[in-house]
């Protein structure tokens, strides 16, 4: 049987946050850039002392003291445990007084089956609230507005998001991967209905 390697989808996850303008550039060697991979995070002097060992495999910058966590895995079944691995990360980020985990996401699958994302606004206390739009959970990753706007207001809704024809773009983003994931949930379904009609 063939092995899904976690690190398939780092090419995934950097790509999606290239298209949707995020500078992906180490902030600690880039003043612009906005995204961390892996170790790179410890050297923010305030991350490395929450974080100690511990490396998400992204962490990115939405502004100075605010910061995005991003978790992956290898298998869709494993979503929920990526989610919940970028949780406990952000937890530890906001032990400190100084800097904030406001976002995170788990990110599972492959090239070949497809990803699944789950994101989430955390709050201190580490309880996560499902980020939507139009009140359903969103299903691909944040662009620059789409996270400052949810730091700036404190809130897991994309809904009041004034957007103009790039942002628009971006939710075209999230609504059509949104689609390609109920795609992916019917031909599971099928698949497994039609192993049992076989037995």
């Amino acid at each position: 049987m063939a092995r899904n390697s976690e690190f398939s989808s780092y090419t995934f996850i950097k790509n999606d946050l290239v298209q949707l303008e995020w500078n992906t550039k180490n902030p600690n060697r880039d003043p612009n850039g906005q995204v961390y991979t892996q170790q790179e995070c410890l050297d923010h002097p305030e991350i490395g002392i929450q974080l100690g060992k511990q490396r998400p495999e992204f962490v990115v910058k939405i502004k100075e003291n605010k910061f995005w966590v991003i978790e992956a895995k290898g298998k869709h079944k494993e979503l929920d445990k990526a989610f919940d691995e970028a949780i406990d990360y952000a937890i530890q980020i906001n032990k400190s007084d100084s800097i904030n985990a406001f976002i995170v996401s788990g990110v599972a699958g492959n090239d070949i089956d497809g990803y699944l994302i789950k994101s989430a606004i955390v709050n201190r206390k580490g309880v996560p609230i499902l980020i939507t739009y139009n009140d359903n959970s969103i299903t691909g990753l944040l662009s620059p507005e789409q996270a400052k706007y949810l730091v700036d207001n404190s809130t897991h809704r994309l809904n009041e998001l004034i957007t103009d024809e790039n942002q628009k773009t971006q939710l075209k983003i999230l609504l059509d991967e949104s689609e390609q994931l109920c795609k992916i949930f019917i031909s599971i379904k099928l698949t497994s209905q039609e192993n049992k009609k076989k037995k």
